[in-house]
């Protein structure tokens, strides 16, 4: 019995043991089941940009622990969150000198131009870098298309980094249509240059497209009437202006040359068709008949194209700017039927070397002719008007003027003094008056040879016959009821430069 007694107590013994364990796993299970504070804690990490010298290193974030509860079921374990370690950017050197392109302030690429047309480009730029541009900095010119650009332009301002400024050049568009590109950059003041991009060494540019429009004028010369002529009061005159196609559509003769504003001066027709075919880049000479005011003042009127389909066009950019007529209106000759000192813009004027305006400059070595309305002749001063002449400054040099036919009356007379103007004294010349029947062949009325000695000649011409001396150089007789051409001519005989002649009051007279 005894011994059954020690089996119960050594079972027993047992048992609590296993009780004990038990109950102090349970515990230990419970001690470390975490609080039930909702869901999962989220770990924040802050991010910096890359750290430079006086940045401090960021502090690391704490790991979460788990807090015991007393209560609860027993939760399924889970890892905590563990901060991600951040990435610093690299870090991009700022160069001294780096531009950057905002915008094309004027003539964006691809902006159209006509040929020799002049513009401004203006760029508006950043300066990307650390270093202040200054006026000693260019804008420069480094390839493509120049555009007639000055090779560099200053610049106008100081420019801070991070600030902008507005760079311009003055350019041309070529005279030949196409596509343009010209390439720039900035200069510093030690001479580096310097533009766009990561590295500072891109360009910019001007790019353009030279085209032409349909109808385009261009005035080239007055071939007559040059602006201010002096025109007598009711004289009848005729304009030619010399134009040029400069569009790219051939003007038919179902063009027009057609009065826009201003003065009539009399004008025939209002609208006159183009003589001719006129293809790009060829001149035509259109003619108008006028007829100076009564009333003496200046006039101008003007005139333009029109193309078949009415509409019109003309000279400058726009191809919407006219041409003129100009003229001073002056008081009619005095008593004498024709007065070819006051015509004197009628006639057409050359000399040896090229075709000479009516009223030309006593600089002109090419020769001249000018009206002088009181001149001093080699042997007095005059207050009637009189033809100054000088031919081109050349041993064989000469001068003529070709009048507009005149038609000859029964009575008619030529009338002039032919010499050397005052202050020339080594004039030494030979004055000719040619004339034309109906554009025939040219025949001489009379040849007179000139010094100067204070004497000048007389030159009086019955044009419809006369026992007088200078009228038996030929039959004169036949010129009546004609119309005939009058030509004036000085020839050199010596020192050129003294070849300065006059006609004093060249007129036709008629009693």
């Amino acid at each position: 019995m005894s011994t059954n007694k020690y089996i119960l107590i050594a079972i027993g013994g047992i048992f609590l043991l296993i009780m004990t364990l038990f109950a102090a796993l349970l515990g230990f299970q419970l001690l470390f089941r975490p609080l039930d504070l909702g869901p999962d804690p989220v770990v924040i990490v802050q991010t910096t940009e890359a750290p430079d010298a006086t940045q401090v290193p960021a502090t690391p974030v704490p790991t979460a622990t788990a807090v015991p509860t007393e209560t609860g079921p027993e939760p399924t374990a889970t890892a905590a969150p563990t901060a991600q370690p951040t990435t610093a950017p690299t870090t991009v050197p700022v160069l001294c000198h780096r531009a950057g392109f905002v915008l094309d302030v004027t003539a964006p690429d691809g902006s159209d131009y006509l040929p020799g047309e002049a513009f401004v480009k203006t760029w508006r730029l950043k300066n990307l870098g650390s270093c202040t541009w200054t006026t000693d900095y260019d804008l420069v010119f480094v390839g493509g298309s120049r555009m007639s650009a000055p090779q560099a332009v200053a610049l106008k301002a100081r420019v801070e980094p991070g600030k902008t400024i507005d760079v311009s050049v003055s350019l041309v568009a070529p005279e030949d249509t196409g596509s343009y590109r010209g390439y720039w950059q900035l200069r510093s003041a030690s001479g580096q240059l310097f533009g766009l991009g990561n590295e500072g060494t891109g360009t910019f540019w001007a790019d353009i497209d030279v085209a032409l429009p349909c109808n385009w004028a261009h005035f080239v010369k007055d071939v007559t009437i040059a602006d201010n002529t002096r025109i007598p009061a009711g004289g009848a005159f005729k304009k030619i202006w010399r134009i040029k196609n400069a569009g790219s559509c051939t003007w038919t003769t179902q063009y027009d040359l057609v009065f826009e504003r201003g003065d009539k001066l009399g004008a025939g027709s209002l609208a006159i068709p183009l003589p001719e075919k006129v293809r790009p880049g060829e001149t035509v000479d259109l003619a108008v008949q006028f007829i100076a005011p009564l009333q003496l003042g200046d006039y101008r009127g003007y005139w333009m194209l029109r193309d078949g389909n009415g509409k019109r066009f003309g000279l400058g950019d726009d191809q919407d700017s006219p041409f003129w007529v100009d003229i001073k209106v002056i008081p009619p000759a005095g008593p004498y039927r024709y007065d070819f000192a006051a015509n004197f813009c009628l006639a057409a004027w050359r000399s040896a070397e090229k075709a000479l305006n009516c009223m030309g400059s006593q600089a002109d070595g090419a020769g001249f002719v000018l009206w002088v309305a009181n001149p001093r002749l080699e042997n007095r001063q005059e207050n009637e008007p009189a033809l100054w002449l000088h031919p081109n400054e050349s041993s064989d040099g000469w001068i003529s003027g070709t009048y507009p036919e005149i038609k000859i009356k029964e009575g008619d007379r030529f009338r002039t003094w032919v010499g050397c103007m005052a202050g020339y004294d080594k004039c030494n010349l030979t004055f000719r008056l040619d004339y034309r029947i109906d554009g025939g062949a040219v025949q001489t009325l009379g040849i007179w040879h000139e010094v100067y000695d204070g004497q000048v000649s007389v030159v009086d011409i019955n044009l419809t016959g006369s026992d007088d001396q200078n009228a038996l150089l030929l039959d004169l007789s036949s010129l009546a009821g004609m119309n005939v051409q009058f030509i004036f001519r000085v020839s050199v005989e010596s020192n050129a430069r003294h070849a300065q002649a006059f006609w004093f009051a060249p007129r036709i007279e008629n009693d």
